[in-house]
């Protein structure tokens, strides 16, 4: 059968010219035989072959026509459709690819399940808009406009029909409807039922597309998880949370709503949508199952923690990060796998806090001048390690900790370059004397001249005495509140010293000028003049 029908997919022209070699080999050789090999989205896909192998032709027959006839507007649409048809074809050949190697829902774990709904749905959504393309772009058309429009439309509801058949049919083969506890049996004949119901309300009336995918990706996951309860290699937490009344009940719920609103003139998307959400994360999440909460407070300490433990700081959060990304991959997300989690959180916190308290102030220091933080820091290691070892990743481990090393010897850096400063040029603390020789600054700030509009009669900048006018300037006119005054303020304006006397003409200071030579007792009064 496949062998029939992939020659008739390729049965192109046998006497092709060497301008369409490449569309030949893409259709012929890779996009064709994998279309053959597809299990589902098939009714689309023969017709997207189907049409590009006919585009192919008619561009042959085009190709043979100027040969003849001399035709310059057969010649345009020819070599017009040759680049487009090459570049959807190269583009059609990885998702041509990969589909030929799907079918129902991957059931080795939840996450490869909820993954491959979205490979489903993505899959399907490209091969639809691509034979959409093949009958919409201009230069396709030029060469054949026929409107395939209700035949396209027929070929996606065939494919969703079949493919909801084919996952209620395998469904139908699980044991768990016969294995469940308590009520789940019942629960999943009325799934069961309910899906069924919908097969026939989706083959008899039209609906809208979002609710079609959202029946599907239910059926999907559904199946999935069918498939991993009675999975006797999955772990024993996850499958008795997927053989649970509260999982198959929200389902039952979901999707008899869902069932109602098909035929709806507007149906409530986003909450349907929503429910769905719901319904994963419940799968996604065994009850008592999660990330400790001391996880959040991980983040808290980062910022209060100084040299010479910031960088190591931050290293052992990155690492305590990793184990959690690790923890909520489904195969790692166990009762047992929570306890590790917990003492290496733990201990990573008394690190931290060990770090924040170990420096208080910006000093001259070195990681080892506080026992107690580098203790803390080292057995906050040994649980990380030991927690990594415990989820069987040890090539992690190895990456992670070159980084933590590399953090150590950052954080050193680090402060021998500022043990290095800290000594030419001691850190000003509110404390520290050396605020003593603070220079205060009152400006006056007038618009034109000295004797114009004053915007401002009093402002005081307190500097340092190497601060030049040019700082002081750009510092006033931040406190200036109208945007075009405070622009003018820091491009254009300046300054202008007191005068004893005003009937001489006041003399423009120099934006070089250091506040120091113009102090008295440690303080100056200037006059700042913005043009009018």
């Amino acid at each position: 059968m496949s062998s029939s029908l992939l020659s008739n997919l390729t049965e192109m022209d046998a006497n092709a010219a060497p301008a369409t070699d490449v569309i030949k080999y893409l259709i012929a050789e890779s996009i064709a035989p994998d279309v053959c090999a597809f299990r589902r989205n098939t009714q689309v896909s023969y017709r997207l072959v189907d049409r590009a192998r006919d585009i192919f032709n008619r561009i042959n027959t085009l190709i043979r026509s100027v040969d003849e006839e001399d035709n310059w507007d057969n010649y345009d649409k020819f070599t017009a459709a040759i680049d487009p048809l090459e570049e959807r074809l190269f583009s059609l050949t990885a998702l041509a690819e990969d589909e030929s190697s799907q079918y129902l829902s991957d059931s080795t774990s939840l996450d490869a399940c909820i993954t491959s709904v979205s490979k489903w749905e993505s899959n399907r959504a490209g091969l639809r808009t691509a034979l959409r393309d093949l009958f919409s772009h201009s230069a396709f058309m030029a060469l054949d406009s026929r409107d395939d429009s209700d035949d396209i439309k027929n070929a996606c509801k065939h494919d969703d029909l079949t493919y909801l058949s084919d996952l209620c049919q395998s469904m139908s083969n699980n044991t768990l409807k016969e294995s469940g506890r308590g009520l789940v049996p019942q629960h999943i004949q009325s799934i069961s039922t309910e899906l069924n119901s919908m097969q026939t309300k989706l083959s008899s009336v039209t609906v809208i597309d979002e609710l079609v995918v959202l029946v599907i990706r239910y059926a999907l996951v559904v199946y999935g998880t069918m498939e991993l309860a009675v999975d006797p290699t999955q772990n024993e937490d996850w499958t008795n949370h997927f053989k649970s009344e509260q999982v198959w009940d929200l389902v039952k719920n979901n999707l008899a709503q869902l069932g109602r609103e098909l035929e709806a003139e507007t149906p409530p998307i986003s909450e349907l949508e929503q429910k769905y959400e719901e319904f994963l994360e419940l799968l996604r999440n065994i009850p008592g199952v999660k990330l400790p909460d001391s996880y959040l407070d991980l983040m808290k300490y980062a910022g209060k923690i100084r040299r010479p433990y910031h960088s190591q700081a931050l290293a052992l959060v990155s690492l305590c990060r990793a184990l959690a990304k690790q923890f909520n991959l489904s195969a790692n997300k166990v009762s047992k796998n929570v306890y590790p989690l917990e003492v290496a959180f733990d201990e990573t916190i008394k690190a931290l806090k060990a770090g924040m308290d170990a420096v208080t102030q910006l000093k001259a220091s070195s990681f080892e001048d506080n026992s107690d933080a580098i203790e803390a820091f080292e057995a906050a290691q040994q649980k990380i390690q030991s927690c990594f070892m415990h989820y069987g990743l040890t090539a992690d481990w190895n990456m992670h900790k070159s980084k933590l090393d590399a953090a150590i010897e950052n954080d050193k850096k680090r402060m021998d370059q500022l043990n290095d400063k800290l000594a030419k040029r001691p850190a000003h603390t509110p404390h520290n004397e050396a605020h003593s020789d603070m220079i205060t600054v009152t400006l006056k700030i007038c618009l034109g001249s000295r004797t114009g509009s004053v915007l401002r009669d009093t402002l005081e900048v307190g500097v340092r005495p190497t601060t030049r006018l040019a700082a002081i300037r750009w510092s006033a006119a931040q406190a200036l509140s109208d945007s075009e005054i405070r622009s003018k303020t820091a491009e254009k304006s300046h300054f202008e010293p007191e005068i004893a006397d005003d009937s001489e003409v006041p003399e423009e200071l120099s934006l070089d000028t250091p506040i120091s030579s113009l102090a008295e007792e440690r303080k100056c009064n200037l006059y700042l003049i913005i043009p009018g």
